[in-house]
């Protein structure tokens, strides 16, 4: 998974995923071809020729099977136009981070302070690539009042960031294959990920969210 470095006239490519040119996948392919010949092999995921799609080379043919983004990188009107211009055929990884349920952090958090939800905090600093403290603050012009109020504000952004992301892709089918979510489900409590259900197995907002695109038939 997500391995980089694809071999090209003896150059090693940064962003781009590995292909059979590499010697270590090469000897992969050969060993899967010989054990289990009816199995296809995918030397990575993202397969390429792109790790990631970039919006400046939108409509160049370079967007296959992508990894990301998982993170909004700006407004959410950017997110949206980003994935109703993208041009990619499959797009194996995709996220956006949402906080856990409050009881679920209240319950695990042991001695250490359930707020403020940033890197000072080493509560919240577990999954520190997930953090939206500063968006908060950004885009309510203050700090969260309450941890129960951040949880619903984070719960509400993944929904409506997932939602964007299941409906734009969907829309674009067949000429788009898929979309996998990173990830399905918290191994261990956290205060936020990029997970569509809880430590408990309790569905957030953003599971409700992608399953109201996908429950109708494609043509529906």
């Amino acid at each position: 998974n997500e391995l980089q470095g694809a071999i090209d006239g003896g150059k090693v490519g940064i962003g781009k995923p590995v292909d059979l040119n590499h010697p270590l996948i090469a000897r992969f392919a050969a060993i899967v071809a010989d054990l289990d010949p009816g199995r296809r092999f995918l030397p990575s995921s993202s397969s390429g020729p792109r790790f990631s799609a970039e919006a400046a080379d939108f409509g160049k043919g370079l967007h296959w099977d992508v990894h990301g983004p998982w993170k909004l990188p700006g407004s959410m009107d950017e997110w949206r136009a980003y994935w109703r211009e993208i041009d990619s055929l499959f797009n194996s990884e995709v996220g956006a981070p949402g906080a856990s349920p409050a009881e679920v952090i209240r319950a695990t958090r042991g001695d250490l302070p359930e707020l403020p939800g940033t890197v000072d905090n080493p509560l919240w600093r577990r999954t520190l690539w997930w953090i939206e403290w500063p968006e908060f603050v950004q885009e309510l012009g203050r700090e969260p009042a309450s941890l129960d109020e951040f949880v619903a504000w984070s719960q509400s952004r993944q929904a409506e960031a997932l939602h964007i992301v299941s409906a734009a892709l969907k829309s674009k089918f067949p000429r788009c294959g898929g979309v996998i979510f990173w990830m399905g489900h918290d191994s261990f409590p956290c205060t936020t990920n990029t997970s569509l259900l809880d430590f408990y197995g309790k569905p957030k907002p953003a599971a409700l969210a992608v399953g109201e695109v996908f429950k109708h038939s494609i043509n529906a």
